[in-house]
C-alpha cells in the first residue's frame, strides 16, 4: 500500500515527520538512480523495509504471498511498507533518492537473491 509522509510547509521550505510506534529503526541507507536505472531485485528473510521517497520518481514492483503489486512514487514523501519475503524491483523513471530504513542491521545472509526461493 502506497502511503504520504505527513508534511509541514510554509515559506522556509518542507519539513516531513515519519512516526511509526511498531517499527524500531536499526539502519538508514540511500539510494541514488538514474533514468531507466533499476535496482533491488531481491528479498530480505527477516528485514521489514520503508522505501521512502525523496526526489525521484518510480515504480516499485513487489511479489509477496503468491501476490504481485505495482507502485508509483511520484512525490517526495510518498513511501511503501515491505514486510519480511517481500520481492522488490525498483525502475527510476526520473533520477533521484530514495531513502530506505530497515528494522534490521545489515546481514548479507538475510538476502533472497532468487525470486523461486522466496518461499521456501
Amino acid at each position: 500500500m502506497k502511503n504520504s509522509i505527513k508534511n509541514f510547509k510554509d515559506s522556509r521550505g518542507l519539513l516531513f515527520s515519519f512516526q511509526n510506534k511498531n517499527f524500531k529503526i536499526k539502519r538508514i541507507f540511500f539510494i541514488k538512480g538514474y533514468i531507466n536505472a533499476i535496482r533491488g531485485k531481491h528479498a530480505h528473510k527477516d528485514t521489514k523495509q520503508i522505501i521512502i521517497n525523496i526526489n525521484a520518481k518510480v515504480i516499485i514492483k513487489t511479489f509477496a504471498n503468491s501476490k504481485k503489486k505495482k507502485f508509483i512514487l511520484r512525490n517526495s514523501g510518498d513511501y511503501i511498507i515491505c514486510n519480511k519475503k517481500t520481492w522488490v524491483e525498483i525502475k527510476f523513471l526520473k533520477s533521484g533518492y530514495l531513502s530506505v530504513v530497515c528494522d534490521k542491521i545489515y546481514d548479507k545472509k538475510d538476502y533472497i537473491y532468487d525470486i523461486n526461493k522466496l518461499n521456501k
